[in-house]
């Protein structure tokens, strides 16, 4: 089995005022009106003749590619729609993911300037100015994280808002008590019992899906041998003691589909992400999760959270960014 390990620069996830060249940003962030569009929806702002001869290819390669880790294939980002800078309306400049292309024979080298609430809010406008359209399409390609990270910013933003309204008092306190980490923990989980003390289960039920968080600790006395395999291995240990309603089964990472592992920086802090699917061995259930784990210094200890979800008749990308977003609420 392939295992695409990702192991880059750690990623910088503030930035939302990101700003490749020198360009500066003078319109006023102090917007009151409501960002338009479903999630993950993009609008794109581009010249026909531009669009058509390689924008096009390259923001579907960028921002319409798939998300790693889900069961199912889902996109990134939905381009739905684009058009020229003479036919845009306000209404369409008001969509809460706006990429705008530029394209000036007077410009030396391609650029992009991230900006947040320019029409709307919450709103991430992405502008790229570039001599030629071959010069955008590779500025595109090239900057694809950082330009992915950026619409999510505008996601996540949503996302907070919710999660920030509701509380799970008990979790949050069990959390921090064997962890040492503050998250907050929106309304509706409930904590559950594993096999294992040592580990922690909260569980949220809808009638379509059920959301999991789990948290365990481990000794680490060196982060040096810290390593997409041992992520792995550690996660597949802790997993297996969540008890299945199957006679003699377990949860466990999925040996069957691809495994990412990439560190960020978060509040601070470094995470190391692990994102993969999960598995009943013996049984039919199944589906995405993501692993943060963090070395507290201090107690020479590598802690863990966890977030998984079961949706088998549902899609899983919006869902399972609403509850990765607890990790940028974490202290």
């Amino acid at each position: 089995m392939r295992r695409n390990i990702i192991y880059l620069m750690t990623i910088l996830t503030a930035v939302t005022m990101l700003s490749c060249g020198g360009r500066t940003n003078n319109k006023s962030n102090n917007i009151t009106n409501s960002g338009i569009g479903e999630p993950y929806e993009l609008f794109v702002i581009c010249n026909d003749n531009n669009w058509e001869r390689g924008i096009k290819d390259a923001v579907a390669e960028v921002l319409e590619c798939e998300v790693p880790g889900l069961s199912r294939p889902e996109k990134y980002f939905h381009v739905v729609d684009h058009k020229s800078f003479d036919d845009v309306s306000d209404l369409e400049r008001k969509h809460t993911n706006l990429l705008v292309v530029n394209i000036d024979p007077t410009e030396t080298e391609a650029s992009m300037l991230i900006t947040p609430n320019v029409y709307a809010s919450p709103q991430v406008v992405a502008k790229i100015y570039a001599p030629t359209t071959e010069a955008a399409a590779e500025f595109i390609r090239n900057e694809a994280v950082a330009m992915r990270e950026a619409f999510e910013s505008s996601e996540r933003t949503l996302h907070l808002q919710i999660l920030n309204a509701t509380s799970s008092d008990e979790p949050m306190r069990l959390l921090k008590e064997a962890t040492g980490i503050d998250m907050h923990i929106p309304g509706g989980f409930n904590v559950a019992k594993p096999k294992d003390k040592d580990l922690l289960w909260f569980v949220r039920y809808y009638p379509a899906k059920i959301q999991h968080i789990f948290a365990y600790t481990e000794p680490c006395d060196d982060i040096n041998t810290l390593s997409a395999n041992s992520l792995e291995a550690s996660l597949d240990k802790h997993l297996g003691v969540i008890p299945s309603a199957a006679e003699d089964s377990y949860m466990c990472i999925s040996k069957y589909r691809e495994i990412y592992v990439m560190a960020k920086d978060i509040n601070g802090r470094t995470w190391y992400e692990l994102r993969g699917c999960w598995r009943v061995e013996g049984d039919t259930m199944g589906g995405p999760l993501v692993s943060y784990s963090t070395y507290d210094e201090a107690k020479r200890e590598l802690v863990t959270i966890v977030f998984a979800m079961y949706s088998p008749e549902i899609y899983q990308r919006n869902d399972m960014a609403f509850m990765e977003s607890m990790i940028f609420l974490t202290k």
